[in-house]
This record gives C-alpha cells, structure tokens and sequence, in this order.
C-alpha cells in the first residue's frame, strides 16, 4: 500500500511518508540503519543548523560527504 501525497516538493513528501512509516527502515548499509523517523529527525536538525546560519530557501548548499546516510540526510535538508 502505497502513501497518498499531494502536490509539493519533495521533502514534503518525504514528511508525509516518514509520518506514515516513521518506524520503517528506510535506509540500511553496513555503516548504519535508519528509520524513516530517524532520517526525518536528522534531516529536520540539519535544516534548523543551516537556517541558524543563515542559509535562505532556495540557496544552493554544497554536500561534502562521502555517499551513505549522510549524503541522503543532507539532500533531505
């Protein structure tokens, strides 16, 4: 069964499913296992730690981590 989202972006999507499925693996690798919970969580922190710095919506931010958990947690932001 899948999710039922309106139109939005991506990360509204993402949102919408992590509140459905929070408990649900989404992510799973030899380094580490996330919960759809879990990468909503840290991509929330991550997003709060950019606006804290000033980074505006729509501001193109370079991703400097290797690929894994991180990388997907920072595109989420």
């Amino acid at each position: 069964a899948g999710v039922r989202i309106g139109i939005g972006s991506t990360v509204d999507a993402f949102a919408a499913i992590a509140a459905q499925h929070g408990d649900a693996m989404a992510i799973v690798s030899d380094q580490e296992t996330l919960s759809y919970g879990m990468l909503e969580e840290r991509s929330r922190a991550l997003a709060l730690r950019l606006q804290a710095l000033g980074v505006g919506q729509g501001a193109v931010v370079g991703i400097g981590t290797a690929s894994g958990a991180w990388s997907v947690v920072a595109t989420l932001a």
